[in-house]
Parts: C-alpha cells; structure tokens; sequence
C-alpha cells in the first residue's frame, strides 16, 4: 500500500470518529486484551537499551570526564565494551522511547474519545502525574531522569498538534527536529575556533566533585549536587526539547495511521523505513564516532557540530530501523514467543525505569555500596545485562499475578481518578 494513501486512511478514521461520536462507555485503561505486543517489546527493549547507556552516568560522573579529556578506563576490555555500546545504543534508545511516548498519547486519546471520555483533560492529568513522578525521581533518585522531560514536552502536544492528521503531525515533526538542529547551528557557530581552558578546568572541578559527593558524601550534600546537575541539564532545553517534541510528532503520525495496526496492509511501508533508517543511520553513526574522536576538550570546531548532527539524526535513524525490525519480527509465531519476556517489561516500562535507577544509585552512591566511579564500561555492561535479566524474571513473575505494575496501577489510578484493579478487570 502506498505511504499517500495509508495517510489518507488516517484521516479517514478521525472523520469517522467524528461522524459516528462518542461510545458510552467509562474511560478506562487498556486491557491485557487490547495491547500490541510489538510496542510492548520495543518498551521492553528500550529499557534495555537506556540502562546500557545510563549505566556509565549512574557509576561516574562520565559527562565531566568527556568534557576535561578524561579516560579514566584505558583498558582494552573496557574500551571494547564502551564502543560496543556507542554504536548499539548510545543516541537509539531515547528516540525510541520518545516515538513510543507519541505513539502511546495518539492511542490514548483516541480510546478515551471512542469510551466518551475528554481526551485533552485525561492526558494532562496523565501527564501531571508523570511530571510528579519524574520531579521526585530526579530530586530524590537520580538527575539523570528523563520522565520530567517527557511530561514537560508532553503538554505541547495538548496543542493543536493532538487534532491534526498523520501527514500534519509529521511534517511538524519533521520540522521540529529541523529547529532543533537549526538552534544548536547557531550557538555553535559564532564559537568555532574558540578555546575555553576555564571550561576544561571547570569540568575536573566539577568531576572530582561528583566523586566526592556520590562516592562518600552524606544524602543532603546528593541533593543539592543534583540541583546542579539538573540545572546544568535543563540549560540546553531549547535544544533537546524540539527534538524531543518531534520525535513525540513521528511516533503521533505512525499511530494515526495505525501502522501497526494494519498489518500486513502497511509491510511494505514499515520495510522501507526500516531500511532507509539502517542506509541512513550506519554512516551518520559512523559520523558521529569519527569526530567525537576528533574533538578537543575547551575547543569548539566543526568536529562538534558534525558529532552533534551524526549524533542526533543517526540515532533517530537507526532508532526507526529497530522499531521496523521489531515490529517485522512479532509477525511470526517463533519470535513472539522468544520476544515474550521482553514484551512482559515493556508492559511494566515505568516501574522498571525506576527500579533501574533505584538498583543502580544503591550500588554506586554512599547509601549503598559506594562503588562511585570504580566501575569501567566492562563491568557496567556486565551489571547492565545482570539488572536487566532479573527485570525480565521480576516482571514476568509479577503480571503473572496483577494486571499493571505498581508504578503503572499508581499512575493509571491518579489518572482516572478511581482505584484501578490490580488482579481481575472490574473497576471498582
């Protein structure tokens, strides 16, 4: 079927919901019943993926390193380990969970319109219930936290952009990302050629203080060093959050058109953007690798915005390539099967995001085991798979006996703002 008119076909359905109107019927959330496995998988393989690449955050303080030229871990185990999670991971991750995020409000929205809910109001309340949590999760936890971000971008998808169709929402994303790219140019462009040594000095200072305070220091001084670190991550929010949002857009847009949904009319479709996304991504990847190899610490030259760029677009590139792998893949009988575990994690994604930062930060901070900048790539890998594997049993265990994980029931119960069963499908 050809990508004009599978657009077509999602307009179709919003004039359809139109003419037909609102069922009568309470909102709810999803049932066991009406999810999509490949989303679930790719949620489950998402939370692989971020944890292999937050893991060197959670343990060092990485960030500063990289900015001051530091390589701590000049061992060939660990430098085989920190590539093999460059190329893998780094930058694919977080636009898959961002495509899904889109995906999820599409489906969300559309749900609560067709049981004759207020979609608008049901989502912001969804949101602000994200934005809680991730606020508590990155003051008290973690700084790292990437579900304050989510709900923040997420309310300007309560904007005209929830209404419009698939090939509206995708050529705001598109331009979106666009900005994005646009924004970052022109800060980086008067600076080309400029050395800033008190910046390099700075990011030691600031490394050994991460040490200090994750490493050893008491709960209270953790606190105040992540206001630091969160206020150093939001000072680049006008870069990161419309490319954010426009990621949110492209996954709006495969929702819309009910990509998934319509399989095997749309095979055809998602194989070509699976493709176009490898042909695309490996040599932006291979980019990005070239000039982050190339940049010095305190310098700013074109190495920057070439790193940046292949960065950026090869992650979200590569990031279409596995949600069409997958998605191609749960076609068959054999595969879903094998694919089973990681769909039981994908359908806990929240609760285990959190459990990854709450298991990590008592490994490595003073509260816990004080292992703080002690762990190479190596052994992180290792920790990764280790974590993740016993996410896999814990998740699998637990939807054997409820219908939602806890952090899951939590948000869907504050949501709708009744208690959500956890063992059988009534409502109470």
């Amino acid at each position: 079927m050809r990508e004009r008119e599978i657009l077509r076909m999602g307009e179709g359905d919003m004039d359809a919901q139109r003419r037909i109107g609102p069922m009568e019927s309470r909102p709810a959330p999803v049932a066991p019943g009406e999810r999509l496995l490949a989303l679930d998988v790719l949620r489950g393989l998402a939370l692989l993926g971020i944890l292999a690449v937050n893991m060197a955050h959670f343990s060092s303080p990485a960030i500063f390193w990289a900015m001051a030229g530091i390589d701590p871990w000049d061992r060939p185990w660990d430098d085989a380990a920190q590539g093999l999670v460059q190329v893998l991971a780094e930058g694919k991750f977080y636009p898959l969970f961002s495509l899904l995020f889109g995906a999820g409000m599409v489906r969300f929205t559309e749900r609560a319109a067709a049981r004759g809910g207020p979609p608008g109001r049901l989502f912001a309340r969804r949101l602000a219930v994200l934005l809680a949590i991730g606020a508590l999760h990155a003051l008290f936890v973690w700084s790292g936290d990437i579900l304050l971000t989510y709900a923040l971008v997420g309310f300007l998808l309560l904007l005209p952009f929830r209404r419009r169709t698939a090939k509206a929402a995708l050529a705001r994303g598109i331009g979106c990302i666009a900005l994005a790219l646009c924004v970052y140019a022109l800060l980086v462009g008067p600076m080309m050629g400029t050395e800033n040594p008190a910046l390099v000095l700075w990011a030691r200072e600031m490394a050994d203080r991460s040490l200090a305070v994750y490493g050893s220091g008491s709960y209270a001084e953790q606190l105040e060093m992540r206001f630091i670190d969160l206020s150093l991550q939001y000072s680049n929010a006008v870069i990161y959050f419309p490319f954010i949002l426009g990621i949110f857009l492209l996954g709006a847009a495969a929702a819309k058109v009910q990509l998934i949904e319509r399989l095997p009319a749309t095979r055809p479709l998602v194989r070509r953007t699976g493709t176009v996304g490898l042909v695309v991504g490996l040599p932006l990847a291979a980019l990005a690798a070239y000039a982050d190899a190339r940049l010095t610490p305190g310098v700013t030259t074109a190495y920057d915005l070439l790193a940046f760029l292949g960065y950026a677009l090869g992650g979200l590139a590569l990031a279409l390539w596995y949600a069409s792998a997958i998605v191609l893949l749960v076609e068959r009988p054999a595969w879903r099967r094998r694919l089973a575990p990681l769909a039981a994690a994908g359908r806990m994604a929240l609760t285990n995001y959190l459990l990854q930062s709450l298991v990590c930060t008592t490994l490595f901070y003073s509260y816990g085991l004080g292992l703080y900048g002690r762990v190479g790539p190596a052994g992180g890998l290792l920790l990764t798979l280790a974590i993740f594997g016993g996410q896999l049993a814990f998740s699998a265990w637990w939807l054997r006996r409820f219908r939602f994980g806890p952090v899951e029931w939590l948000w869907r119960t504050l949501t709708y703002g009744r208690r959500q069963p956890l063992r059988d499908g009534r409502e109470t």
